[in-house]
């Protein structure tokens, strides 16, 4: 019978942090891309050259993830 009672009181612990913390967090939100000055087309390239060199992980490939993102981020006239 403790250990449900533990049980639950450290599930209604964690549920009361989650609703006191989030309004916090969704307030504190900000969008870096305006911060940065990085435009949404060097956003969609790092995005989409992250996805295309994940395909070949550096402890398999080596240095082949390295030089597909800069190939790719060169392709879409962005630099690394």
């Amino acid at each position: 019978m403790v250990a449900v009672t533990k049980g639950l009181v450290a599930l209604s612990l964690g549920l009361a942090v989650t609703v006191f913390a989030s309004p916090s967090f969704a307030q504190g939100r900000q969008n870096y891309s305006n911060l940065q000055g990085i435009s949404p087309a060097r956003w969609a390239a790092i995005r989409t050259c992250s996805v295309a060199a994940a395909r070949y992980p550096d402890y398999l490939w080596g240095d082949f993830e390295m030089y597909t993102y800069r190939a790719c981020m060169a392709g879409r006239g962005q630099i690394e």
